[in-house]
């Protein structure tokens, strides 16, 4: 299999819980410099506030409240930035953006991938008869947490709108794209 980097638009669409909203603040969220640094170049009244050594951006996108941040690579910086942005800012949602890879043969650079879903890709197990994938246990419950954590229905109805209106300069491959 392939792996491609693909552009993801709201990779990760998430919800946070109503008592931990406070306010119709947006959170946006990236690994890369370049996946951030285009909405925070759009951010009226922006101002910068540090977090536990974290930048987060914080201002008017389109008249929305929202903040921003750069998580670095992987989902353990993806998770501490994360927590940092619904302890201290307490968003009504938060969204992922930027690259992703994929399994996919059919996925090319610059294709739009909304995730409707997700999973922890690396817990799995790869025998002959193919890959298993396996839930860890909650350290609460001692229940198995879900396999796959679906994304919120509303964001997703949102991103395929956005998506469909979205235009790119072509992007020259190797695959003729």
């Amino acid at each position: 299999m392939k792996l491609f980097a693909v552009l993801s638009l709201l990779f990760l669409l998430l919800v946070v819980p109503p008592a931990l909203a406070e306010s119709p603040l947006t959170g946006i969220l990236g690994a890369f410099d370049e996946e951030v640094a285009f909405l925070q170049s759009l951010v009226d009244s922006g101002r910068t506030e540090i977090v536990m050594g974290i930048p987060f951006t914080v201002g008017l996108l389109d008249g929305s409240d929202v903040v921003l941040a750069k998580t670095g690579v992987g989902k353990v910086n993806a998770a501490m930035t994360t927590t940092l942005l619904i302890d201290h800012f307490s968003p009504h949602e938060v969204l992922f953006t930027g690259i992703a890879g994929s399994l996919s043969d059919s996925l090319l650079p610059g294709d739009i991938v909304i995730g409707s879903r997700t999973t922890q890709h690396d817990l799995m197990s790869v025998t002959d008869e193919g890959r298993e994938r396996f839930a860890v246990v909650n350290p609460v419950t001692g229940a198995r947490n879900p396999v796959f954590i679906p994304g919120d229905s509303t964001l997703i109805v949102l991103a395929d709108r956005a998506a469909a209106h979205a235009r790119f300069d072509t992007l020259l491959t190797s695959h003729g794209g």
